[in-house]
């Protein structure tokens, strides 16, 4: 009889590792188009948020971009990639990525993928109004765990 318990604990105990180790993956490739900007040092934020990520668990591994820039001759342009938690309207987590237009990181890593990624470009310089070209979009690639 103590053998039959010890084999059931045993089993279950295997079990459950094999669950916990498991994690399925997904990605979400998010695509938008920029705004006007109408003077210099002025600013424009693009939120780039999916709700078809599942709700509860998930756990960023890797952020992705690729952004356009503005055409209107700026002398300084800035591009700040930041992360907002879910149901906030806060920045928590930014970083600089002006120095190129693509690339990827793993600094959001284990954020919770359902939170908003803001694409903020801030101009100097140029002339104004500076538009967006409304067919050039940017795209931000989240891939997760969950």
């Amino acid at each position: 009889m103590k053998k039959a318990i010890l084999s059931l604990c045993l089993a279950a105990a295997a079990a459950a590792v094999s669950v916990s180790t498991f994690a399925a993956t997904g990605q979400s490739v998010i695509e938008r188009g920029g705004y006007t900007i109408y003077f210099s040092t002025g600013y424009a934020s693009m939120g780039y948020r999916d709700l078809k990520i599942p709700r509860n668990g998930t756990k960023i591994t890797k952020v992705s971009w690729n952004y356009h820039d503005y055409t209107n001759g700026y002398d300084n342009q800035k591009v700040e990639l930041c992360y907002r938690r879910q149901y906030s309207n806060y920045d928590f987590k930014c970083m600089d990525i002006s120095s190129s237009n693509s690339g990827s990181v793993d600094y959001f890593d284990g954020l919770e993928a359902r939170g908003e990624f803001v694409l903020t470009y801030t101009l100097e310089g140029g002339s104004y109004h500076a538009y967006w070209d409304y067919d050039v979009k940017n795209t931000i690639t989240i891939d997760y765990t969950y």
